[in-house]
């Protein structure tokens, strides 16, 4: 009896956790394809600035990185934004020549991102670990002989 409730405790836990990675990666990947029919729109650099990034390794970590503050215009509102300016090779120049393309919710037109989410390792890492548990919980066991 008590190898059972184990058993079925151990099986209960497995099914958490996989509801769990399997829910945070259906989320993620919503989040990537909702972006991508995000409409663009012409933002102004106003200041550049310092921004808060969490890096991971023994434990999180807050970095300062550079950043841009923008403004945009849609169907006449004004919004403003913080980001980290767009990974590419060209030098910012701030002001109403200094331009940069950015990408909005038309749901809600406030949350903008300079750069469309992409697919990338914590997406993969993600992934990789929700096949295996799924590998692990669902892959037949060879009989022991025990009980």
């Amino acid at each position: 009896m008590r190898f059972l409730l184990v058993y079925l405790s151990i099986r209960l836990f497995q099914g958490m956790v996989l509801l769990t990675f399997g829910g945070v990666l259906a989320y993620q990947i919503y989040q990537l394809e909702a972006q991508r029919s995000w409409p663009s729109t012409e933002a102004a650099a106003v200041t550049s600035i310092m921004v808060p990034r969490w890096i991971s390794g023994k434990s999180m970590q807050k970095i300062m990185v550079p950043g841009v503050a923008y403004t945009y215009v849609v169907a006449g509102k004004k919004y403003a934004a913080v980001s980290e300016p767009p990974r590419n090779d060209r030098p910012m120049t701030m002001g109403s020549t200094g331009r940069l393309t950015v990408y909005y919710d038309p749901a809600d037109p406030g949350t903008s991102v300079v750069e469309l989410a992409v697919w990338g390792w914590h997406e993969t890492v993600v992934l990789a670990v929700f096949l295996i548990m799924i590998f692990a919980c669902f892959s037949p066991r060879k009989k022991t002989g025990i009980g």
